[in-house]
């Protein structure tokens, strides 16, 4: 069976052509957006012959499913083969309409009851995590850097925001994550000697 194709989102094609109109070569496109070069190549070539690189309009009905959603079919049918199609199919229905966060970190508006249910039925263990402790991830701090740079760029659209947040996002200096992560210990120690209270950053 052929390797399934990974299709990059409009957002990154149209990055890759900026890229190349400004003389980037196509191994530094690929080094740069972490994507394979071969990848780079097909999309600069439909680029040069089609003048765009958004996808032709496809024949027939849109997908109503996610590839998640038909893997997860998929799986629901091998593992209970007594069910009908109408019963899995209404089962997905209504997990998909359920919101749950992913975060379980035990704060209440955190963990719908639906999550706490299923981890008490299957005896699930979690490691402890008091309710309202400080969030030490630095990724918080790398998303509000990638908000401050977006605030200096004048967007029109959607379509303009989601490739604003891919190029602000790939060209995050190294240094900078880096920094984040050498605060840890800086802000573990804060931590620890408010008792658990917040840490200031």
């Amino acid at each position: 069976m052929a390797p399934q194709r990974t299709e990059h989102s409009l957002a990154i094609r149209n990055l890759v052509i900026k890229k190349h109109l400004l003389k980037v070569s196509n191994y530094e496109i690929s080094r740069q957006l972490l994507i394979p070069r071969c990848s780079v190549i097909k999309i600069v070539k439909k680029y040069k012959e089609m003048g765009s690189v958004e996808n032709n309009p496809r024949c027939g009905r849109p997908r109503k499913t996610t590839a998640l959603t038909d893997r997860l079919i998929v799986r629901k049918a091998v593992k209970e083969r007594q069910k009908s199609a109408s019963t899995i199919e209404e089962e997905i229905k209504a997990g998909l309409s359920v919101s749950v966060s992913e975060e379980t970190d035990n704060d209440p508006k955190h963990k719908p009851m639906l999550v706490s249910n299923w981890l008490n039925k299957y005896h699930t263990k979690q490691l402890f995590w008091a309710p309202y402790s400080p969030d030490l991830n630095p990724i918080e701090h790398l998303w509000a850097e990638v908000e401050r740079r977006l605030r200096k760029i004048e967007l029109k659209n959607i379509g303009q925001l989601e490739e604003a947040i891919v190029e602000v996002w790939y060209n995050i200096e190294p240094e900078f994550c880096r920094n984040l992560v050498h605060s840890m210990p800086r802000r573990i120690a804060k931590v620890k000697k408010n008792q658990g209270f917040a840490s200031g950053y």
